[in-house]
């Protein structure tokens, strides 16, 4: 722990990096979803494009992956904001279903004489509720996670800091 905290750039650099993202995601979400979708897309660009150029030199057959994360990775950099709502129409869907299902166990499990408490539907009923929510507006939903994960951010920032403040106020300590 003493050589994790002793370089005073490191905890810093990521308390730094973790609010100003934090904040970013606070107050540009939409824009901050597009990065980060833009972002993990280059990254499977790379991805593809690597053992694409690998194949060629090595006169080898370009492998079905490589082409696929190439491919995908191509279509999500230059279409970033159908990527997001995508992604949160496919969880909407997702819940949905869950929920459902867990709401027709409850339902058949009472028709067969098995006592359900009330407080048993609540939750599949909150879930059932989100999931129509997030498919009625999945840019919404995603603004919303955004914020979510921001605040999260700028939370283990300032923990980090903390962190490190009482790790260097106890090494500075004589014994």
């Amino acid at each position: 722990m003493y050589r994790f905290y002793s370089s005073l750039g490191a905890p810093i650099t990521r308390s730094i990096l973790s609010i100003a993202a934090g904040v970013s995601f606070l107050v540009w979400p939409e824009a901050s979803q597009r990065l980060i979708v833009i972002i993990l897309g280059a990254l499977l660009l790379l991805s593809g494009v690597i053992p694409l150029i690998y194949s060629y030199f090595k006169r080898q057959n370009f492998p079905p992956e490589a082409i696929l994360s190439f491919t995908l990775g191509v279509l999500i950099v230059m279409f970033p904001s159908f990527f997001v709502n995508f992604f949160y129409l496919f969880l909407g869907f997702l819940l949905l279903i869950a929920s459902v299902g867990q709401l027709a166990i409850l339902i058949q499990s009472s028709r067969k004489g098995i006592e359900r408490k009330g407080y048993l539907y609540i939750f599949p009923l909150i879930v059932f509720i989100g999931s129509v929510l997030v498919i009625w507006n999945p840019f919404a939903a995603a603004t919303a996670v955004t914020k979510v994960f921001g605040i999260f951010a700028i939370f283990y920032g300032v923990t980090e800091l903390y962190s490190y403040a009482s790790v260097r106020h106890h090494q500075e300590l004589p014994d």
